[in-house]
């Protein structure tokens, strides 16, 4: 009678790639074989410890119709994408049948997850050729793992410039959609925001009685569990110089970007709010290149913004208007990137 089995070697890859597939755990199957037009048929079980993409265990195997005729064999094994490597190394225990032999095998089966079960199916084959080669199915139940959601904690102060704490509400939007809102500590002007991060991209806006709203952009990576963000708001008071940090504009023109319009938005109302204010709009560009064009061009754009306001019923004769080019920088050296507080438009409320 040819051997079943036979020991055989297998070299396992250090590069192997894992799919975070869970293979621990008992496996009951069959194990099948064809010699000679006869087809036989094993019980056939496996017992995985499973550590990164590597397994150790155990394998046994059984007749059909006798399991005290078994071997049962110490393995180990590999995670390669969607198919998991193995090779028995040693029996550890046995009993056989009058010139009968459990051979040592090796082989490649492919995992497969439908609905409730996990399984493993593929070939198997042993080193020298010496027994016929055959196929193995084994399964046992599969857990949905849970997915462990992200939280998100953003917080922080609102103060005034003088550091007093005040008493605002804060909206963290995506998408134009409400996802969280939040109110201060009247005491402290401390405010937490906790979230399930969804997307990468949210706004935060903060409201405070008697004071210009913040329009912030946040940008939220992958990792980051905690966000700590401080607001200062500026009080609507007469000479109060205001600066609208997310009007932005297409460079090199006075064309509008998108992501300005919230924050115009909130000049809109407070104008509406505040029927008796009037403000003048100030045109800052960066001090290089052509100072007639900067002029020209700041005056553009701060028309610009007149024209959005009066388009959403301010009055005309609420607003004035000055440009100054690149006389006034806030910055007078360093890189395009750190000038680019020099490009803006700021508001005084007359």
């Amino acid at each position: 009678m040819k051997k079943i089995f036979l020991l055989f070697s297998l070299l396992l890859s250090n590069h192997l790639y894992s799919q975070n597939y869970d293979l621990n755990g008992v496996w009951e199957g069959k194990l099948f074989q064809s010699a000679g037009g006869i087809s036989k048929e094993y019980n056939f079980r496996f017992i995985f410890k499973q550590t990164g993409n590597f397994i150790s265990g155990s394998s046994r195997i059984n007749l059909f119709d006798n399991p005290k005729i078994f071997s049962k064999m110490d393995l180990v094994g590999s995670i390669d994408g969607d198919n998991f490597l193995f090779q028995e190394t040693k029996i550890l225990d046995q009993r056989l049948l009058p010139n009968m032999v459990w051979c040592i095998k090796h082989g490649s089966l492919k995992i497969t997850i439908i609905k409730d079960r996990i399984s493993l199916s593929g070939n198997w084959k042993d080193n020298k050729g010496e027994c016929s080669p055959g196929s193995i199915e084994v399964s046992k139940p599969f857990i949905q793992p849970i997915k462990q959601t992200r939280t998100l904690l953003i917080k922080g102060v609102v103060n005034d410039k003088q550091f007093t704490p005040l008493k605002a509400i804060l909206t963290l939007k995506s998408d134009n959609k409400l996802i969280s809102e939040a109110k201060t500590n009247t005491e402290n002007g401390f405010y937490k925001i906790v979230i399930q991060p969804k997307n990468k991209k949210y706004v935060i806006e903060v409201m405070a009685k008697g004071y210009f709203p913040i329009h912030y952009n946040l940008v939220v990576d992958e990792i980051t569990t905690t966000i700590i963000k401080n607001f200062e708001l500026i009080p609507l008071e007469k000479g109060v110089n205001i600066r609208l940090n997310n009007v932005l504009f297409v460079q090199g023109q006075d064309d509008l970007l998108e992501e300005s319009f919230p924050e115009l938005n909130n000049l809109v109302n407070v104008l509406k709010e505040n029927m008796e204010m009037r403000i003048r709009l100030e045109g800052h560009t960066d001090f290089i290149g052509n100072p007639d064009d900067n002029m020209k061009l700041s005056e553009n754009r701060v028309k610009k913004i007149k024209n959005y306001l009066i388009k959403n019923s301010i009055a005309e004769n609420r607003i004035e208007l000055a440009a100054f080019g690149g006389s006034k920088p806030i910055k007078k050296d360093g890189t395009d990137e750190e000038r680019k507080v020099n490009r803006r438009v700021e508001f005084v409320i007359l």
